[in-house]
């Protein structure tokens, strides 16, 4: 399900533009894509994985709604985004995901100091990489 509200993270993004232009009615049309993306995948992917085919149709849909509501937004409205930065960030989330799966699941309290590390390093991660000065990136 991550992936999913990763992605989905990014339509929000993705979709200023066209909210910044006060032309909502794309939002609307391209939601209705999506939602037929979502259900054809559904369609396919619920009856053999359950409950994951139905993350993975809903990751479907919002793969499909983010390039479209970019592409609108930067018609309508054009907007610098900080692409490396934003990659970087992109890379260092999956990291902290990667590393999350090989924390302990013993005792409560162990498990718990190592998921509060896990976050405080995550959190120092995204210090640093915020004061770095990044050739190419205002």
């Amino acid at each position: 399900m991550t992936p999913a509200a990763d992605e989905l993270a990014t339509t929000h993004v993705t979709a200023m533009g066209i909210s910044l232009a006060k032309q909502t009615r794309y939002l609307a049309q391209y939601a209705w894509v999506a939602a037929g993306v979502s259900i054809g995948v559904s369609a396919l992917a619920v009856p053999r994985f359950g409950f994951v085919g139905c993350a993975w149709a809903s990751f479907a849909a919002n793969l499909v709604l983010t390039p479209v509501d970019l592409r609108k937004s930067q018609k309508l409205t054009p907007v610098t985004y900080q692409w490396k930065r934003g990659l970087m960030l992109a890379g260092l989330t999956f990291l902290g995901c990667l590393a999350s799966r090989w924390l302990p699941t013993g005792p409560l309290p162990t498990s718990l100091a190592c998921k509060r590390g896990l976050c405080l390093a995550f959190a120092i991660a995204l210090g640093m990489m915020a004061r770095v000065r990044w050739p190419g990136v205002k």
